[in-house]
């Protein structure tokens, strides 16, 4: 007996076996691709079929009926193994699903040319029949338009061998192993084929056989090693729905991979930019705006860095991270930004800042933080000889008006008298409320004429303008003010308050509404 004589049987065992594991695969919970390598798997039971059916007629008509309708599995697996492969990377499964409708179009063109081929011969110059044997099958010379559609056959399925060999670089040394029998079998209908060509000797149904191994393999990876049910889910799913914004750019500082949040912050970053898409643009063009940013991404610095991005009056804030990817200690391959919105949490540290350190009723600085700001003015750099000025406010006969209109018409007084004071020192070095109505400012860089001139033009701004409150007449009122200055450095704060108080006391006993500066000559008080 000839080998030849039960090679259709043994087709058709290989055919039925790929039946079983499209059952098999339609069986097992919903994962990414699981509908793609099922039909892959059928369409393989298909061509195993028709390929043995043809094989095994000896009528011309039927033969070619058959060899015709072998085309289809052909060309639709190519563009199965794409998509399958897609869908392994974790690639949008409505995005694959378009590519294979769109991949699909040809493939009917080609298939309605084929059947019709009797009646215009544009796709073969002729047809005869081929003794295998004691087998018979179909042989036929393409004309170039035929060899036009093969060529896109043979494109589509190295394409899908491409995809996944650049991508194999994403995934870990221990898991790279584990997807040598995915590679292998999508590989195996672009290698095989070929690969037979070269023999010294036919074996039919070699396009048949190839798609079987190649469903073998891919099974074997499917469920061996689980890759189609955890790869996606953590790069589609997981990757896809992350609140923190991802940007994985390439050796050339090219965005390759992006997430929608990772997008928004971009549009952020580049409210007038418009663009379909991110991918491919040049990553530190960007990040213009910040250029502490691109030093930390340049440099390829494993850092964190705030930024503050501000659209239509709105306050966001981004911590954003540098993560170099290296692979075996080699130069980096990629970096992966990361943007996390800490805008919550920023607004809460301001706000208990802001508590810290700012006075509840007028919005000007506490006393402590007062004191801290005057010290840190008061700072010597290098050779210094220009003065640090202290200023005490106190209201006069404030009790009075307490007594008079009342506890909250006191308390609008002193709001408003801090937006007076606010606005007249708007060039002061920091303005606080120490006391009940009391006041202190601190002013640099001036001289004492300086000093003692602002000093009087805001006593006589408040003699001039008094205080519009709602529901009173316009409320006259007064202020004393003790002044102390030195040179930085030279005094401590407790010196420059009790001086500056002392010149408060005696502009307080002077008839008040005074302004006194505190004479080195005198004693303090202690």
């Amino acid at each position: 007996m000839h080998w030849t004589d039960i090679y259709p049987y043994y087709l058709l065992l290989m055919g039925f076996f790929s039946f079983m594991l499209a059952i098999l695969t339609l069986r097992y919970p919903r994962t990414p691709g699981r509908f793609y390598f099922a039909s892959l798997l059928f369409l393989s039971f298909l061509l195993v079929t028709l390929t043995a059916a043809e094989l095994y007629h000896s009528s011309y008509t039927v033969m070619l009926w058959l060899r015709n309708s072998q085309q289809i599995p052909i060309f639709l697996s190519a563009i199965l193994l794409l998509a399958l492969v897609r869908s392994y990377l974790g690639k949008p499964e409505k995005t694959t699903a378009r590519i294979v409708i769109v991949l699909s179009l040809p493939v009917i063109v080609y298939f309605s040319l084929i059947i019709t081929d009797h009646h215009h011969h544009v796709m073969r110059t002729w047809v005869d029949i081929t003794q295998i044997g004691s087998l018979t099958e179909i042989n036929v010379n393409p004309t170039f338009i035929n060899l036009m559609f093969i060529a896109y056959y043979q494109f589509v399925a190295m394409s899908a061998v491409v995809v996944l060999l650049l991508n194999i670089r994403m995934f870990s040394e221990k898991l790279r192993r584990k997807f040598v029998f995915m590679f292998t079998g999508i590989s195996i209908p672009v290698w095989l084929p070929a690969l037979s060509m070269a023999l010294p000797f036919k074996i039919p149904g070699t396009m048949s056989i190839s798609y079987t191994l190649a469903g073998l393999f891919v099974f074997i990876a499917f469920f061996r090693y689980q890759i189609m049910s955890v790869w996606p889910i953590a790069k589609d799913r997981i990757f896809e729905q992350m609140s923190d914004g991802i940007v994985l750019s390439d050796s050339y500082n090219r965005i390759v991979d992006i997430n929608p949040a990772g997008e928004k912050v971009l549009h952020l970053i580049n409210p007038d930019k418009t663009t379909h898409s991110w991918i491919g643009e040049y990553l530190p063009s960007l990040l213009e705006s910040y250029p502490s940013l691109i030093n930390n991404y340049i440099n390829n610095k494993d850092l964190a860095d705030e930024i503050e991005i501000v659209e239509e009056s709105k306050k966001t804030f981004y911590l954003v991270r540098f993560h170099p990817i290296r692979h075996s200690g080699k130069e980096e391959e990629a970096i992966l930004t990361i943007f996390t919105d800490v805008t919550t949490k920023k607004m809460f540290e301001n706000e208990l800042l802001e508590k810290a350190t700012t006075d509840y009723l007028t919005g000007l600085h506490n006393r402590r933080h007062f004191v801290d700001s005057f010290e840190r003015f008061n700072i010597v750099k290098g050779r210094c000889n220009t003065k640090v000025a202290l200023l005490l406010l106190d209201i006069d006969d404030f009790k009075i008006i307490n007594d008079t209109y009342g506890h909250q018409t006191g308390d609008d007084v002193l709001v408003v008298f801090s937006e007076r004071l606010r606005d007249f020192f708007s060039n002061g070095a920091a303005i606080g409320r120490i006391g009940g109505e009391e006041f202190a400012v601190c002013l640099i860089d001036k001289d004492d004429h300086e000093i003692i001139t602002l000093a009087r033009r805001f006593r006589d701004h408040l003699v001039n303008t008094p205080l519009h409150l709602k529901g009173h007449e316009a409320l006259p009122v007064r202020v004393s003010i003790g002044m102390a200055t030195a040179y930085k450095g030279s005094k401590t704060f407790e010196w420059m308050h009790k001086a500056a108080d002392e010149a408060l006391y005696k502009a307080k006993n002077s008839g008040k509404n005074q302004v006194i500066p505190y004479l080195e000559k005198e004693t303090i008080h202690q």
